[in-house]
């Protein structure tokens, strides 16, 4: 995989063209200028990565931030209570881990890399000690069913602990684009 050598945030009102010199981003622009922002989806985003751009949607759920928006937003910047938030008292939390991670579940993840197994057909993306607590999760609470968005080397993990655990888990998996191992 080669290192993002332009990235492109587009959104309704503008489109911001990150890491490019003006020419660059005179030639760029003229060839997209006609086509409409709202048409892009999958194949434009990939054909725009054949080149080593990548576009990125201008979205609350995006991992990278609209920063001009944030510039001009201070709603963020004010802190909030979480008075009436559930789990946000730290002995709470403790006794939560405590419970998933019981001797047995430490024994196993002593024994073996939950997160090097987990990510053998899968792409790396979820990290060792989400896939740990996930493996102490799946295995203390047994859920009988699970509906995933965005699936993976998590799948895995929680199809690993089920069978460990001896039990049947049935996994819905929501991906538009999954990779192999799901397919």
């Amino acid at each position: 995989m080669h290192n993002p050598s332009i990235c492109i945030n587009l959104s309704i009102e503008s489109i911001y063209i990150y890491f490019m010199s003006q020419s660059t981003i005179s030639t760029f622009l003229n060839k997209i200028k006609n086509i409409p922002r709202k048409v892009f989806g999958r194949r434009q985003i990939e054909f725009f990565q054949n080149f080593g751009i990548h576009v990125m949607p201008d979205y609350f759920y995006s991992s990278i931030p609209n920063i001009n928006k944030l510039r001009n937003s201070y709603s963020w910047r004010k802190p909030y209570s979480l008075l009436g938030v559930n789990g946000t008292d730290l002995e709470e939390q403790l006794q939560f881990v405590r419970a998933c991670c019981s001797t047995k579940n430490r024994e196993v993840l002593m024994s073996k890399d939950i997160h090097f197994l987990s990510c053998q057909d899968n792409e790396y993306g979820f990290g060792k000690i989400e896939a740990d607590f996930l493996y102490c999760f799946i295995a203390t609470f047994k859920p009988r069913k699970v509906i995933q968005i965005g699936c993976g080397v998590s799948t895995k993990t929680m199809l690993m602990a089920a069978s460990d655990s001896s039990y049947k888990i049935d996994i819905t998996c929501i991906d538009p684009y999954p990779n192999p191992y799901l397919e």
